[in-house]
């Protein structure tokens, strides 16, 4: 994050993302940004009085699901803990998933949209069902 990102912006022009199994090539202000907001405390409160004066996080109370993996090694359960940090009133639940109980090799950050991963998404629709308003 370090060093790709910036070298990636000055080489390319953007961030070639993409390399790293993380969707597509992010624009370079798009990933200086989350660059960031990974390295500070608090995730996107480092901005908080910066390049964001005015936000509604405290606001937010309706019910969220975080969902990573144990072999998620940027979303791992302490930065998990951090992100929702930012939105203290949501009514948040977090599920650590491991990739052996579901007989998948791996999900790391990216592989849970994998069509490789299908058996994980009903966990979330059920989840959805269960929160929805009737």
């Amino acid at each position: 994050m370090n060093v790709f990102i910036p070298f990636s912006n000055l080489l390319f022009g953007h961030t070639k993302s993409q390399w790293f199994g993380m969707g597509e090539a992010l624009p370079s202000a798009v990933s200086k940004q989350w660059r960031a907001w990974c390295n500070g405390k608090g995730y996107v409160k480092t901005a908080f009085g910066k390049t964001i004066d005015k936000h509604y996080f405290s606001e937010l109370t309706l019910p969220a699901l975080w969902v990573n993996a144990v072999d998620d090694f940027i979303a791992n359960d302490k930065n998990v803990r951090d992100m929702m940090s930012v939105s203290p009133n949501m009514k948040a639940e977090t599920l650590t998933l491991n990739p052996k109980e579901f007989g998948l090799k791996e999900i790391g950050h990216m592989k849970f949209f994998s069509r490789r991963s299908e058996v994980l998404w009903q966990i979330c629709l059920d989840w959805l069902v269960k929160h929805s308003e009737p």
